[in-house]
This record gives structure tokens, sequence and C-alpha cells, in this order.
């Protein structure tokens, strides 16, 4: 399977939405890690783990940012404390109707 692109739609806030270069959507509702979220996406459709590009929808001609392992970031999101600004955290899922949290250990960036 080739290496998949990804293009990020701008949304509102900060936020994006974000589908495979053919247009088969990924993320749907905006998000503000889209690529964390696009990886998710990526897995659970069967994706082998690999790279991935990701694109600004506005700047369709080169490369934003990509990651070396779809499975590793699928397992990662970003967490913004007061005191400890921005972060990169293992992603925890819903479970039982209780929203998503952060792990309490930061992972290195």
């Amino acid at each position: 399977m080739p290496t998949p692109t990804v293009v990020l739609h701008a949304s509102k806030h900060g936020r994006f939405t974000a589908s495979l270069l053919d247009g088969t959507p990924l993320v749907t509702r905006p998000t503000s890690s889209p690529i964390f979220a696009s990886c998710r996406a990526l897995v659970a459709l069967g994706f082998a783990d690999g790279p991935a590009h990701f694109r600004h929808a506005r700047s369709p001609l080169a490369y934003d940012a990509s990651v070396q392992s779809i499975h590793h970031a699928a397992s990662l999101t970003l967490s913004e404390e007061d005191r400890r600004g921005l972060r990169i955290v293992k992603w925890v899922s819903f479970e039982r109707g209780r929203p998503p949290a952060a792990a309490a250990t930061s992972l290195p960036a």
C-alpha cells in the first residue's frame, strides 16, 4: 500500500478536518490535533504501519508534516494545561460516555 497523503482542511478557531488526497474523508469533526486523529482513522481503515504525509489544503504542492509511524502517532494526542502548556500525551479513547482524557504521563515530542 502506498504512503498515504492526508489533506488538512482549516475549520474555525484553529481546528481542522482531514481527508485523503483522493477525497476520502478521515476526520469529519473539527479537531485541534488533526494529524493524530487522521492517524487513528488510517489505522481504523486498515492502513499498515509506516509513514504518512500531511498537506494543508491551501498549499497542496508541499508537504507540511509527516510521521514515520502511523500506528505510533495514532496513540498520541495534544493536551493543553495552564501550568504545563501544550504537550503531546498518550491518547485515551471514549469509555462509556466519559469524555476522553489525556494520560497523566507526557511522552517526549
